[in-house]
């Protein structure tokens, strides 16, 4: 993935023409955990991993040239707060910008409302009406299982619950677990919204798995069959057109 990632940097890919006349629209909307398990050396490094990726020549690297990101951070423990509004990622200086906001999101400590961060992100993706997406995906970083519940259920169930729902409105739900988690509920939870679950280990290895994750539910989508035709005709018309030249030259 790395490679194919660099790749696309180093050709310097144009984020216009025929790859985004009819970009697709992406809104994402990253859940991180800032409950107590976490500790704040362990918010500080997820924190900092996003930092990270997001600093690193992210619109480059990130974003296929047929993609449009719009970004948005809840962080969830007792309470959930939309940390960072819904950013348009237009360039590499934006990407930057929005990693540096990341990292100054302050720890909370507390219980882990997974349930309740999916039905914030859900409502606020759905109903945000300045924005018209095709694609809409929550993307939750977490280290445990939902710990606080909502409306006379459970806490897991109540995680699995909205994250139904979130699939319900057409809203893919991503999770990545961090640690000593029980990956079989993070595999139900994603399951459970459509989208898929990583492990990491730790955070020694977090961030590599967190960006290889990012770029997989950004690009997930491939283009329209009607582009590929184009491509291919392209490239058909510029064989065919070195061929006559050749055949010119022969004469």
């Amino acid at each position: 993935m790395n490679k194919i990632k660099t790749i696309i940097a180093y050709m310097g890919i144009p984020k216009f023409g025929i790859f985004n006349v009819n970009a697709e629209v992406v809104e994402l909307g990253l859940l991180l955990d800032g409950s107590g398990s976490l500790g704040s050396s362990g918010w500080n490094a997820q924190v900092e991993a996003y930092q990270n990726i997001f600093n690193d020549d992210f619109y480059t690297t990130m974003i296929n040239p047929d993609k449009e990101l719009h970004v948005t951070v809840y962080r969830f423990d007792s309470r959930v707060r939309r940390a960072i509004n819904m950013t348009h990622i237009d360039s590499n200086e934006a990407a930057g910008d929005f990693g540096d906001l990341i990292a100054n999101i302050k720890y909370n400590r507390g219980f882990t409302s997974t349930g309740s961060a999916i039905d914030q992100a859900t409502e606020y993706l759905r109903g945000n009406s300045t924005i018209d997406s095709d694609r809409m995906v929550i993307d939750i970083s977490t280290d445990g299982v939902p710990t606080r519940g909502q409306n006379g259920m459970n806490a897991k169930d109540h995680a699995l619950y909205q994250a139904d729902r979130a699939q319900g409105f057409g809203i893919d739900v991503n999770v990545i677990g961090i640690g000593n988690v029980d990956q079989d509920y993070l595999a139900d939870l994603a399951e459970a919204g459509g989208g898929f679950s990583v492990h990491s280990s730790g955070f020694n290895k977090f961030e590599t798995h967190l960006s290889d994750k990012l770029y997989r539910e950004i690009n997930t989508a491939t283009p329209e069959p009607s582009a590929y035709a184009l491509m291919l005709l392209g490239l058909i018309g510029l064989v065919a057109y070195g061929r006559k030249q050749r055949q010119a030259a022969q004469l």
